[in-house]
């Protein structure tokens, strides 16, 4: 899943990573913050524990990562048609989640379209038809 931002002048950018592998300094940090004394045990418990029991030390269910970020960059996606997006709150009861779509011609922001929310015990809070629109210039 790719991650995108919305500059505030209207150009849609893609996020792209460099990866390298870390060091063992870093992977005895890892290890050391999920409370294993090496990476080698932390591997070790990770590829053999159930998954309650990582779960209750915190640990989640992946793997540990030998490798980390290098490098972040933002390029410019230059997108020309349209970008949907998704968004949603748990701080609401039973959650809510709203769609938008971003136009874009030639890379440049026309407008974005608030398509609908879905949540707080009903779907009938959608609607489609009668979307809100905002325009750039």
């Amino acid at each position: 899943m790719q991650a995108y931002k919305l500059t505030a002048d209207g150009r849609l950018l893609r996020r792209e990573r460099e990866f390298r592998e870390k060091t063992s300094e870093e992977k005895q940090t890892a290890a050391a913050d999920n409370g294993f004394g090496s990476w080698e045990e932390y591997v070790s418990f990770c590829e053999d524990a159930p998954p309650d029991d990582r779960i209750q030390r915190g640990i989640g269910l992946g793997a540990p990562n030998a490798q980390t970020v290098d490098e972040e960059l933002w390029l410019d996606h230059n997108i020309h048609g349209s970008f949907e997006f998704h968004g949603r709150s748990d701080d609401i009861e039973d959650g809510l989640h709203w769609s938008y779509e971003a136009r874009f011609t030639r890379g440049e922001l026309d407008a974005i379209v608030f398509l609908g929310e879905r949540g707080g015990g009903s779907l009938d809070d959608y609607r489609p038809e009668a979307p809100v629109r905002v325009e750039f210039s």
